[in-house]
């Protein structure tokens, strides 16, 4: 039964306090941080000793537990404060270069780069760490990842199955679903995949701006355009889109193994989007990117000195002699290892996309097995050969009438069908039949196909011309030709129907010729 100066706990709210009075029927006056309250026993039990009164009592706890709790507490701050608490939890083991991107992009001010790793070094991995460590610190609620029609699913299974992140992928199907009674669909989750050419849509990109995103990533950002035409800027659609977002969002990661074959206002342009007024203007980034040469040469003689004789590698210096005052040291002073390290670092720091881009080689990081790609030629039967000529000949002269009337989604669709007619003819058969139905449609209607922006056609690939196609079956033809169109169509399909396909055939039969040898590789 507790008593007058007992030590306290208040069941139903946990607050400790002290009995500071009695009174008949089991009640009790306790005095708790707000002040006296009147409490029935039942309410109450004893609170256990404080450290203070377990040490003055010379009563220790266990060690163990000691530590567990303290452990505990370490990974609660941890996940916030450390910069790659996010690999503890990730179900991977990162390579040291992906750790170092990783730590790279989180140790800036806000997670903005350009990760430009050459390919299969995993700039997926690196991204996925970046958004777990920025996840695990409370820094990206919302995240959008824009890629390629293609690696929407892999890129949704990676995240998954490497750290645990679901994400949602959004096509045409899900918006139409989700976008009922005016809702806006891109803020319905908070971890999104979407299509390059589904986002870069112009009927889109004011819901996917409007939706408050924490972290934007766009995979294969080298079509993220922005090029010069003459003395005039062109843009693509997705990189609009990327300008309007890179001042609504803290973080935007751009990922591309190819920007350093860009063209130089190209590569300038995506600086731009993760790191603006980096450089006052494009001929500030010229003269500075003008300096990389001699840069890049004296840290080849920096890397290659420990094989080299002393005497050559001061004389090797000879060149880059101003360089060498920038960093406040002379040929000399590299004798020193550390002072040659110290060079080094301050080298990498000088380069001019030190800040906006990080890159890796697999000449630098070794240990990948080596890629040997081989052509098969597949011979195709003189029936394809004539079936192929015909459905060039019907898209050659549908493109020409196209560009003549100045029919961008006509010229657009006939673009996708060649794309497709060299890829699969099991898929431009299935494109043939659905604009067949359309365009009956339309003759049964007498109505004209809706004006439709075509995207840019030179930024897609065969599969996503499949995935963006839908929009522009129902193109407009002259409306005394529909019926000469559709006869011309229909005859094509049933050809398709009916005829063997040598490139599956072929691709199968590779594969199997690979099993057989080696039956433990992986396709």
């Amino acid at each position: 039964m507790p008593h007058l100066g007992s030590r306290v706990l208040v069941r139903a709210s946990g607050e400790r306090g002290v009995i500071v009075e009695t009174h008949a029927g089991d009640l009790f006056s306790v005095a708790l941080a707000e002040g006296d309250q009147l409490l029935h026993a039942d309410e109450l039990e004893a609170a256990a000793p404080t450290p203070i009164e377990l040490l003055s009592k010379g009563e220790l706890g266990d060690p163990e537990s000691y530590a567990l709790r303290l452990q505990a507490e370490f990974l609660r701050h941890a996940y916030r404060f450390d910069p790659l608490s996010g690999l503890s939890n990730a179900r991977i083991e990162p390579q040291p270069h992906q750790v170092f991107v990783a730590w790279r992009v989180n140790h800036k001010l806000a997670p903005r780069m350009i990760l430009a790793d050459e390919v299969g070094l995993g700039k997926t991995i690196e991204a996925g760490l970046i958004i777990k460590e920025l996840r695990a610190r409370g820094l990206a609620d919302r995240i959008l990842i824009v890629c390629p029609s293609s690696l929407q699913l892999q890129w949704q299974q990676e995240l998954h199955s490497k750290f645990n992140e679901p994400f949602e992928v959004l096509d045409s199907a899900a918006m139409k679903y989700l976008g009922r009674g005016g809702a806006n669909p891109w803020a319905r989750f908070d971890s999104v995949i979407c299509s390059l050419p589904f986002a870069s849509h112009r009927t889109r990109q004011d819901a996917i701006i409007e939706s408050d995103w924490d972290l934007v990533v766009f995979d294969e950002a080298h079509r993220v355009r922005r090029w010069r035409q003459g003395k005039q800027p062109k843009v693509t659609q997705a990189y609009r889109l990327a300008d309007e977002l890179k001042e609504l969002t803290t973080g935007l990661l751009l990922l591309s193994a190819t920007p350093m074959q860009l063209d130089p206002f190209e590569l300038y342009s995506l600086v731009e989007l993760v790191e603006p007024g980096l450089f006052p203007s494009y001929s500030s980034y010229e003269a500075e990117r003008a300096k990389l040469p001699h840069l890049n040469a004296l840290m080849r003689v920096l890397q290659t000195w420990d094989g080299l004789d002393p005497g050559r590698a001061i004389e090797a210096c000879d060149p880059y002699v101003d360089l060498l005052g920038e960093l406040g040291i002379d040929a000399a002073d590299l004798l020193e290892p550390t002072v040659r390290e110290e060079a080094a670092d301050d080298l990498a720091a000088k380069h001019p996309l030190a800040e906006a881009m990080v890159r890796n080689r697999k000449s630098e990081i070794g240990g990948f097995v080596g890629r040997h790609a081989s052509s098969h030629m597949i011979e195709l039967s003189a029936e394809e050969l004539d079936l192929y000529q015909d459905i060039t000949d019907y898209i050659r002269f549908t493109y020409d009438q196209a560009m003549a009337t100045k029919n961008q989604a006509m010229g657009f669709l006939m673009v996708a069908y060649q794309k497709m007619l060299a890829s699969s003819t099991h898929a431009i058969r299935a494109s043939f039949e659905k604009r067949i139905k359309k365009l009956k449609l339309r003759r049964g209607a007498q109505a004209k196909a809706p004006a439709v922006r075509a995207p840019d056609e030179d930024q897609l690939d065969a599969e996503e011309m499949s995935s963006v196609i839908e929009e522009f079956e129902d193109a407009s033809v002259d409306g005394c030709l529909l019926d000469d169109e559709i006869e011309q169509l229909e005859a094509l399909v049933a050809r398709l129907r009916n005829i063997s396909d040598s490139k599956a055939h072929g691709l199968l039969e590779a594969l199997q010729t690979l099993f057989d040898e080696h039956p433990e590789e992986k396709v």
